[in-house]
């Protein structure tokens, strides 16, 4: 044997272990049990599947959003081509923190956003992560009085709207009531006295009401009234009798009281007194809220300007509440017991999954304009198995009828072609795992026509060493000049087609780069088989002995 093809060898038994070592991992998983997964640790397995092949969305199911930009809050003269940007961004950055592989995030038009996320299980709070606006605000709580004659104006100024509201609206109640009493007293006559009164309506008054939480007072609705409630402060927003200095926001969580579910409601200033675009960091914290210590919170720091506002907005407050807003929802309203000094934090009952959630809205920044979904699709886990089983069994099929034709044609010559193309798929599959790709629907049809041009190569080389056998050489020189002579041009076809490849990977879509990466990785295989591979073979079988025939 001469030194080249030890050389050569060597690098073909180097490239087989480093193929064996990336795809080990995907054949493992592939062929564990369910009851072999659940004995794994999950680190273990967690680190399996991120060794793996990674499956796209059409394969592994998972979800397929379009968001549009709602323009209706965009000042005039806004570039939306820059909010479009930084929405696409902050997405990115949110699903990454997330923890979800290999998503696909993409502008579709001038004002949508494509994500794909494969493998997804919880579908909303996914969709809650992605569409937040998180916008972050802290704003001073007016309470007590100022709460109270706003209220009562209100009352005033919109009597026969609250009355035609309300009219009515306890029927059902006086009903049980009556039952209630008929066992306590005479109730004749006293249903029409009833329903007098309920047919008067009631007023914002009698359905706001205030209770005292340790040092200050919250104002409460109950819960079969705060659509009425919503309704009247909506009426007295269009009618200016909200002041522009102040406006009413609600609690984010209807709670559970001993009378029954409420949420608070809050009258704060109108204008933050300091935003989130100063928060420099977010982090999850068990024990900052005395009153659920066993709830997580999210802690925040701000940079050195947030810093400077907020101990200044707390020194001059000292006393007040100072309400923690986030996307108009109140989260949290503290009362300031002295002046701080850039830290604060949003607590509340939050499960460890919304203050994760929180953290990273708030760490990826506030959405430049809020997004809507406009399309949404869900890909189940069985449509990608079975789109799997028909990929394999069409490559399966396309291989053999390829092995079929190659043995047939070329005899034995054609079985190392096989053996080639074995070896050109094993290694086609490895390198997906070892770039960390994903294999996607078009990723199978590269690869199944990748089966197809993995074998080009071969028949071009047979063809021209039929030639020179035919032309009276020896099989040794037959070989030699079979292989260099087909070498251009098996060059030329390929490099033309790893052209096309990154045109498509460059400005194509997912799916469309997926076909690209698995054409590219393929071809490449194909190429090292056919030349290097099939050729030390050829080259070992003619130096150990002198061939005077070649089954080809």
């Amino acid at each position: 044997m001469d030194r080249t093809l030890k050389w050569r060898a060597l690098l073909i038994l180097a490239i087989l272990a480093v193929a064996i070592y990336y795809l080990y991992p995907t054949l493992k998983l592939a062929t564990m049990s369910e009851e072999e997964r659940a004995a794994l640790e999950e680190a273990q397995l967690r680190e399996l599947e991120k060794r793996a092949i990674h499956l796209g969305l059409d394969l592994r199911g998972g979800m397929h959003l379009v968001l549009e930009v709602d323009k209706s809050g965009l000042e005039q003269g806004t570039d939306l081509r820059s909010v479009v940007d930084r929405a696409e961004l902050i997405i990115r950055n949110r699903v990454d923190k997330f923890g979800v592989s290999e998503p696909v995030i993409q502008k579709q038009g001038n004002d949508r956003i494509v994500v794909q996320l494969a493998g997804i299980t919880d579908e909303k709070r996914a969709k809650q992560l992605i569409g937040q606006t998180a916008l972050l605000e802290f704003k001073l709580v007016k309470e007590g009085d100022d709460f109270r004659k706003l209220i009562t104006k209100i009352d005033e100024e919109l009597k026969d709207e609250i009355t035609a509201l309300t009219a009515g609206k306890e029927e059902v109640d006086v009903e049980a009531q009556l039952k209630e009493l008929a066992s306590e007293m005479d109730t004749t006559g006293l249903r029409a006295e009833m329903e007098a009164e309920a047919g008067e309506g009631r007023t914002l008054s009698s359905m706001i009401q205030f209770v005292r939480v340790g040092t200050h007072e919250d104002a409460i609705v109950s819960e079969q009234d705060i659509p009425i409630v919503e309704r009247i402060f909506e009426l007295a927003e269009k009618r200016g009798l909200i002041p522009p200095d102040v406006e009413i926001l609600w609690n984010r969580d209807v709670e559970q009281g001993r009378e029954g579910k409420f949420q608070r409601v809050y009258l704060v200033k109108r204008k933050a007194a300091i935003t989130g675009q100063y928060l420099k960091s977010a982090t999850v914290r068990w024990g900052l809220d005395p009153q659920y210590p066993n709830a997580p919170g999210v802690s925040l720091q701000f940079n050195r300007t947030g810093r400077a506002i907020f101990s200044r907005v707390t020194g001059e407050n000292v006393g007040s509440r100072l309400a923690i807003v986030l996307d108009g929802k109140v989260h949290s309203a503290p009362r300031i017991r002295e002046k701080i000094r850039g830290a604060a934090s949003i607590t509340g009952k939050f499960t460890a999954e919304q203050a994760k959630d929180l953290q990273i809205v708030l760490e990826a920044g506030a959405l430049p304009a809020p997004l809507k979904v406009v399309e949404e699709r869900t890909v189940g886990p069985s449509l990608g198995n079975d789109s799997i089983r028909r990929g394999v069994r069409a490559a399966i099929a396309g291989g053999i009828a390829v092995a079929i034709f190659m043995i047939m044609y070329y005899n034995l010559s054609g079985l190392l072609a096989v053996l080639a193309l074995a070896l050109n798929l094993f290694i086609l599959m490895a390198a997906l795992a070892g770039f960390r790709g994903t294999l996607t629907l078009p990723g199978i049809a590269g690869i199944i026509l990748t089966i197809g041009m993995a074998v080009d190569a071969n028949v071009l080389i047979f063809e021209r060493i039929r030639e020179e056998l035919g032309a009276g050489k020896t099989v040794r020189r037959a070989i030699k000049d079979g292989y260099s002579r087909a070498f251009v041009t098996i060059l030329d076809a390929n490099v033309t087609t790893l052209i096309t490849a990154a045109v498509l990977y460059q400005f194509g879509t997912g799916p469309i780069k997926g076909f690209a990466v698995t054409l590219s990785i393929g071809i490449l295989a194909s190429m090292f088989t056919a030349i290097v591979v099939t050729r030390a073979i050829f080259d070992a079988i003619t130096s150990a002995r002198r061939l005077t025939k070649l089954s080809i």
